[in-house]
């Protein structure tokens, strides 16, 4: 999971983010790639112009075969309906999106993907894992301010039809953060990050086995 840094250009205005919240996202199928739990799905999409927000003036999704997706331009929000069994395990669907700024149309795409997780052996349901970062991304001024102070990072479960917020690492995966080029350091549910020491981005990772 990603956390964007949106930072004013140059000349003092600043360059055009595009940021998808939630661009990777899972949902639970049975055996024979069914899928069984996480639909609809939805992820919302903002363009920014150094820390301000623009309006879009198109909002395209380009589902690929055996995927129902629809794109609201007024919200940003693109939402999933359906996964035919006969797609991929791993799905990435590209969505297009501009804006008009001093004249001149700014166009950019980006992805969402979407993972496709089997039951376990003994046939009960899949368990899906989602980070839950406190913000979808930070914006910078020119004069290296963020708008927020620091980010933290939560793990939400989901099996069948209960979904719950934890408290506590599952059993077996590792929680860590990477900022900008550095190592991965250890991280704790919803501990502080202080957003200055990020100079472009920080990256939540929860692995399985370490």
């Amino acid at each position: 999971m990603w956390a964007k840094y949106g930072k004013d250009g140059l000349d003092g205005l600043g360059s055009i983010v595009l940021d998808l919240d939630n661009e990777i996202q899972s949902v639970a199928t049975d055996s024979l790639g069914n899928v069984v739990g996480g639909l609809p799905l939805n992820a919302t999409l903002s363009m920014y112009y150094g820390t301000v927000q623009l309006n879009l003036s198109s909002l395209t999704v380009r589902p690929p075969e055996g995927v129902v997706a629809t794109a609201d331009r007024q919200s940003g929000i693109i939402t999933v309906t359906s996964i035919a069994n006969t797609t991929d395990t791993t799905i990435r669907i590209p969505i297009d999106a501009s804006t008009v700024y001093n004249n001149e149309l700014m166009e950019r795409t980006t992805y969402l993907t979407i993972n496709k997780i089997k039951p376990g052996a003994d046939g009960e349901d899949a368990i899906l894992y989602s980070l839950m970062p406190s913000v979808d991304a930070i914006h910078v001024d020119k004069k290296g301010v963020s708008d927020v102070v620091f980010i933290t990072c939560g793990i939400k479960k989901t099996q069948g039809a209960n979904t719950v917020e934890l408290s506590q690492l599952p059993n077996g995966y590792a929680f860590k953060y990477v900022i900008d080029e550095e190592l991965a350091e250890n991280y704790t549910i919803d501990q502080n990050i202080s957003t200055s020491s990020i100079k472009k981005k920080i990256i939540f990772m929860l692995t399985n086995g370490g």
